[in-house]
């Protein structure tokens, strides 16, 4: 079984689908059929998380078992068969696999248990470590892994914030070295090893059990003051960082989710970075290589958790007529920037309550959204470059093999007409071309392949595309 980087992955950015309520989903058939979806979707790798507490022994007990628990087989009996045949089914239709180790710990791991956020206060980077080597063990041709989920977030790591440190920060420094160096004596070393999993935004910390903005955490993890200079004398011992040794890492996995004004908004908050503000993220990990904090230059993120909740189902959120313009645009940001590894879609399917998750590609009753489902399945940007002159930007997700050939179409008022035929990337499935002696202000703009449409859209102006 292979379920490394599949030979379809395109030479700038891998396609990444998560839904694991349906892809973890006890009934084979939903399992199967969210699988093939995501191959039909060209999904290039499948994110699954592996809960701790759910896989461990005696997860509810205070007192740690006694048994080797960096041996796989030292787990109950079924522990990791949910997530076997998940890997397995990804494996086999061509997709790669991404594992991600996360809360909540089981309580004999964790300092103390909090009805609010079970399994979260302080795990012990050593009894991690152990879960880390026995899931390297047992998934040994898994090629992606991360460690935790949104460590800047209280509900899976507490306390956040205490005497004007984020202390969450620096117990997952600790806990991502034990993971790293785990996965990396299970046989890991030559794989892809993630740090992060943060959340994009958030007010200054205040108090313990809220969530930290991004950068400030990860100022804290690597210990760089707000100038972005490495803490020294008091300072350093004050934020548990003499001694500090560089970071090893593959990249840094991200969620760079917007706020419901989408990926065109400049967000204010200087500490906060939503995916059309990447540059902030680079500019703190540059900082860190620069300080030698970080053991790698020119670190690359790796957008792991990404979408967009609508309105419908929830009321509070987006639009749904505004989400296909958002997805475009923000799958063209990311691919524009080298740096950025892998482009996340979270969810094929909104989650049933509508206080969860509702940025499916489908509604829970597993409708397609009008609009949402064929603009990630094709998606189109055209960006204006002069009054006669725009480029068309975009993708398809055929799920068979080489992508096909697309036409892109021109509508100048009299209905439309395809003005060339391309062929994307081969591996990629992406493609971009400029369209000269067409009405950059005027003309309506479409993509076609086979029986797939893409959005109509008129040419956005250059600087709304290049924050």
């Amino acid at each position: 079984m292979v379920t490394g980087h599949p030979a379809r992955a395109g030479n700038r950015q891998l396609s990444v689908i998560e839904d694991s309520a349906r892809v973890l989903s006890p009934d084979p058939a939903t399992q199967d059929a969210a699988l093939n979806e995501m191959r039909d979707l060209d999904a290039d790798v499948v994110k699954i998380p592996v809960i701790w507490r759910n896989a461990a022994p005696r997860p509810t007990s205070r007192s740690k078992p006694s048994a080797d628990l960096s041996d796989p087989d030292a787990y109950p009996a079924g522990a990791w068969t949910v997530v076997d045949r998940a890997v397995l089914g990804a494996a086999t239709r061509g997709m790669g696999v991404w594992l991600m180790l996360t809360a909540p710990a089981p309580r004999w791991a964790v300092d103390k248990e909090d009805a609010e956020a079970p399994g979260a206060t302080q795990p012990d980077p050593k009894d991690y470590a152990e879960f880390a080597e026995a899931a390297g063990r047992h998934f040994k041709d898994v090629k992606i892994w991360s460690i935790w989920n949104e460590p800047n977030l209280s509900l899976f790591l507490r306390p956040q914030f205490q005497n004007g440190v984020v202390v969450s920060a620096i117990h997952y420094r600790k806990l991502y070295r034990a993971g790293y160096d785990a996965l990396r004596s299970a046989g890991h070393g030559r794989d892809t090893i993630l740090f992060g999993e943060l959340l994009p935004r958030a007010p200054v910390p205040r108090r313990a059990n809220g969530t930290v903005p991004p950068l400030i955490w990860l100022r804290e993890f690597f210990c760089l003051d707000a100038q972005l200079k490495a803490y020294s004398g008091a300072d350093a011992r004050k934020h548990d960082c003499t001694g500090y040794k560089p970071i090893k890492t593959s990249g840094f996995a991200y969620h760079p989710y917007t706020t419901p004004d989408g990926p065109f908004w400049k967000d204010p908050r200087p500490d906060s970075a939503m995916i059309q503000h990447l540059e902030r993220v680079f500019k703190v990990l540059d900082a860190a290589s620069r300080t030698h904090h970080l053991a790698q230059r020119r670190l690359k993120v790796y957008s792991s958790e990404f979408g967009f909740q609508s309105n419908p189902p929830d009321r509070t959120m987006i639009p749904i007529n505004l989400i296909p313009l958002y997805l475009n645009a923000s799958e063209y940001l990311s691919y524009r920037n080298s740096r950025v590894a892998t482009y996340s879609q979270y969810l094929l399917r909104d989650d049933g309550a509508t206080e969860a998750f509702q940025s499916g590609l489908r509604f829970a009753d597993g409708t397609p959204k009008p609009g949402v489902y064929d603009a990630y399945r094709m998606p189109i940007v055209a960006v204006r470059r002069s009054d006669s002159s725009v480029l068309i930007w975009g993708k398809v997700r055929a799920g068979s093999g080489r992508p096909p050939k697309v036409e892109i179409q021109v509508d100048d008022g009299s209905g439309f007409r395809t003005y060339k035929t391309v062929r994307p990337n081969r591996q990629s499935g992406y493609f971009q071309r400029v369209l000269t002696g067409v009405n950059a202000d005027g003309d309506n703009f479409r993509t076609k392949s086979g029986s797939f449409l893409s959005r109509e859209t008129k040419a956005e102006p250059a600087p709304a595309m290049m924050p």
